[in-house]
This record gives structure tokens, C-alpha cells and sequence, in this order.
């Protein structure tokens, strides 16, 4: 399983801020819209899993790490037992 890490990268002299996505099996990066971060980011790595094919029963947990970027793991829809609580 690979993580999905996001983080927000400020302007420059020759870009506006953006907010990109990466993990082994592929990057992807967007606007900054200045909303709610947490939504951004999780949005991002919505968009980066489903790009790759990795969102089929699945959904995303998502957590802010000590350096300020995200981390976003794929979680199955099909728990053990046959129920969907976690």
C-alpha cells in the first residue's frame, strides 16, 4: 500500500500557490484556493487515488503530519467480520 502525501507550496516570482500530491505510483498539483485546508488537501488526494484506480470500496483517512503536510491512506470499505465499523 502506498501513502498519498499532500502539501502546500507558497507563491514564487513565477507561480501562485499550489498544493501538490505525490506517492510512488504517480503526482498531480493545483491551485491554491485559499479555503478551508484541510477539504484541499483531502480533495487532491481524492482526485490523485482515483487518477490512479485506487478508490474502487474504498475511502481515504487523512491526518496532518508535524511539518505541516497531510497524509492520506486507503482504507477498504470491506472490513473483516462483514461489518463497517472501524
Amino acid at each position: 500500500m502506498q501513502a498519498i502525501i499532500t502539501k502546500y507550496h507558497g507563491p514564487t516570482d513565477k507561480r501562485g500557490s499550489r498544493i501538490s500530491a505525490k506517492c510512488q505510483a504517480g503526482t498531480m498539483s493545483e491551485a491554491y484556493a485559499y479555503t478551508d485546508d484541510d477539504e484541499q488537501h483531502h480533495a487532491l488526494a481524492v482526485k490523485l487515488a482515483t487518477k490512479l484506480g485506487w478508490m474502487n470500496d474504498s475511502w481515504l483517512c487523512s491526518g496532518t503530519l508535524p511539518n505541516g503536510d497531510y497524509c492520506h491512506v486507503l482504507v477498504s470499505s470491506k472490513i473483516k467480520g462483514g461489518n463497517n465499523e472501524v
